[in-house]
């Protein structure tokens, strides 16, 4: 049983206004009611806002990694993260910056924590594998191989697993793009906002 109480509120609207409800609705696979339908929409209008407040931040993140003096206060890795919107959860004390926007991030915390202790119970038992390996363990609607890519390289950057990621990449049978976990230090002058 839910905690949450939901209280009955009026609202008096334009028939215009009912008029794009009623259009939005129908475009929705399981064409919701008025009442599903507006609150979807309070939804849809809240995350906006939240998501708005995480591009500003995101922003001055990273236009402050520009700074030469940034390298003091913000790690690669932080940095690298915002950047492209994961989660940084190794990153400890400057994870109050993402908390307030978790559900913003493409690559979430819950993500990160799962594919962290995935490699870290493996590499714990001295077993490897190749990049290729865990893209078959992680292949799923959420994790596509850009995602791992740049998870991964956002651990290394955070100084996890230290010469795993070369073993990982070994071989012949990991995608050319799979190299970008083991590139040198990024470039703060050239950041990319992704």
């Amino acid at each position: 049983m839910s905690s949450l109480k939901s209280e009955r509120v009026e609202l008096r609207l334009d028939s215009q206004v009912f008029d794009k409800i009623d259009e939005w609705r129908s475009r929705e696979a399981d064409i919701p009611n008025r009442s599903e339908a507006i609150r979807r929409l309070i939804q849809k209008g809240l995350s906006a806002s939240d998501r708005q407040a995480y591009t500003g931040v995101k922003l001055q993140i990273l236009l402050a990694a520009t700074l030469p003096e940034s390298e003091e206060h913000m790690t690669d890795a932080f940095v690298y993260a915002f950047a492209y919107d994961i989660y940084p959860a190794f990153d400890a004390g400057k994870e109050k910056w993402a908390e307030p926007f978790e559900p913003c991030f493409e690559i979430t915390k819950e993500m990160m924590l799962s594919l962290h202790g995935y490699l870290e119970d493996l590499w714990k038992r001295n077993e490897n594998l190749t990049f290729k390996e865990l893209e078959k363990a992680y292949k799923s609607k959420d994790w596509t191989r850009t995602k791992l890519i740049r998870a991964c390289r956002y651990m290394r950057l955070s100084d996890l697993f230290p010469g795993k990621w070369e073993t990982m990449l070994s071989g012949n049978d990991s995608p050319v793009e799979a190299k970008n976990i083991i590139k040198g230090k990024p470039d703060r002058k050239n950041i990319f906002i992704a």
